[in-house]
């Protein structure tokens, strides 16, 4: 079976700096964080839910799943890709900066 992709874009807000994360792909969320690392454990804490709860996806396919989370206001200091796959067993969550993906 296909992994199923989905994709996250977090913007930097120009008035307050927090991180803010949205998805066409999945129905429902919207994330704010001050750091890369808050928001991507919120993509861990939240996307299992909303994918089970608003796109009817069983439990037993969210291995199947990957959520790529992309930056388009990259900070000059970008955290590791591995630091983050971890974070969530049962999603696997990718980042790409913006410039990167569209290299």
């Amino acid at each position: 079976m296909a992994k199923k992709r989905y994709q996250i874009s977090v913007t930097t807000c120009a008035e307050s700096g927090v991180l803010v994360g949205t998805s066409p792909d999945i129905p429902g969320l919207t994330l704010e964080a001050e750091s890369r690392d808050q928001l991507l454990a919120a993509v861990s804490d939240v996307v299992p839910q909303l994918l089970t709860h608003n796109l009817k996806l069983p439990e037993n396919q969210l291995a199947e799943c990957v959520v790529e989370v992309i930056f388009t206001n990259p900070s000059a200091d970008p955290t590791p890709d591995s630091a983050m796959a971890p974070s969530c067993p049962r999603i696997l969550v990718e980042h790409v900066d913006a410039a990167i993906a569209h290299s």
